[in-house]
């Protein structure tokens, strides 16, 4: 089986520093402490001064471990799962890396991934609802209350920003990731963590990724791919006969997405950049000796220079029908309990 895989130098070292023993990360230890006094800080301020609510119900969908773990396609998942009985949703988030998120901006699936972010552009091609992104989460959640109404503000990421009112909590989980552990389980910079790991008994649903059989389970799902010229949908199985095959993927788990194509039957030279990676034409010009299929996210960055021999790989999320009723129980039921948008900290 073919791995190659382009693991940026720093990237690299943190991740192995992270996942190793604990003891390799010591030196960091003080700085973590210092992370971990502010991040409480940061809590219990807002937990004493609560933000103005908002008159729509916010649910934030996060993580308190650093790097992909599923968020975006659940938040597109229950934007759909909502819109269907009827509800007005939007959706929020930071528009990472993008060079226009410092005021709150109303997203267009035309709009390039180099304002915005790709997480926002995404979300905006694949949800018939408003998308804003915005460096400060409380104003992008009135921004967007101030454009539509919605009845549900869906925050994608979040969970650390306090200064957003929120009436549910979820953190998503990885469990192809590390086997769902928390690396060394420090906190930021020797660590992987946002937070302490304990916080997740404060969140109101523990959402795992990678197996939708459990009860709080989802996975995500592949079985075609799109060329990014024609538009044209072609099967995986499809791509069986290719003679060289290459994908890649500047996302937080690349693996997930290798893994899901091997899944497939197919066996793929592997490239995996850094999460958020700007793709050039540079990039990809020395994998012109055959396919490329990459992720939704990945595309959304290639599409101004897309050739006819790259591929676009859409992803759906299978959910466990037990867990989707009780996310949407959840969601109904804070909506209608008259207690919308008291703060959550």
């Amino acid at each position: 089986m073919h791995g190659v895989f382009e693991m940026r130098g720093l990237e690299q070292k943190i991740a192995a520093l992270w996942l190793g023993p604990a003891w390799r990360a010591w030196f960091l230890l003080p700085f973590s402490m210092l992370f971990g006094v502010i991040s409480a800080g940061r809590r219990w301020f807002y937990r004493l001064n609560p933000p103005q609510t908002l008159p729509a119900t916010v649910v934030v969908v996060g993580g308190i471990h650093v790097g992909g773990s599923g968020k975006t396609p659940l938040c597109a998942h229950l934007a759909g799962l909502l819109e269907r009985r009827g509800l007005k949703v939007g959706i929020i988030l930071r528009g990472y890396r993008g060079c226009d998120n410092k005021r709150s901006s109303l997203v267009k699936p035309s709009d390039s991934a180099e304002s915005f972010g790709d997480e926002a552009i995404l979300l905006a091609g694949k949800c018939d609802c408003p998308v804003v992104v915005g460096r400060r989460r409380r104003d992008a959640a009135q921004f967007l209350w101030n454009y539509a109404q919605p009845e549900i503000i869906i925050s994608d990421d979040g969970l650390q920003h306090y200064a957003l009112p929120r009436d549910i909590e979820i953190v998503v989980i990885d469990i192809t990731r590390h086997g769902g552990k928390w690396g060394n389980d420090y906190l930021l910079p020797a660590g992987p963590l946002r937070e302490p790991a304990r916080r997740i008994n404060s969140v109101d649903q523990v959402v795992y990724n990678g197996d939708a059989s459990l009860p709080d389970g989802i996975a995500l799902h592949i079985d075609s791919a799109v060329n990014m010229v024609t538009g044209n949908t072609q099967p995986l199985s499809g791509f069986k006969a290719c003679d060289k095959l290459h994908a890649i993927a500047g996302i937080g788990h690349p693996q997930r997405f290798f893994n899901a194509l091997r899944e497939q039957g197919l066996d793929p030279v592997c490239h995996q950049f850094p999460d958020h990676h700007p793709f050039t034409v540079d990039d990809l010009d020395t994998l012109s000796d055959g396919l490329i299929l990459m992720t939704e996210k990945d595309a959304v960055k290639c599409r101004t220079f897309a050739q006819p021999h790259y591929w676009m790989v859409p992803a759906e999320v299978g959910m466990n029908p037990e867990l989707e009723q009780q996310l949407i129980d959840m969601i109904l039921g804070a909506r209608r309990s008259g207690n919308s948008n008291q703060s959550h900290n």
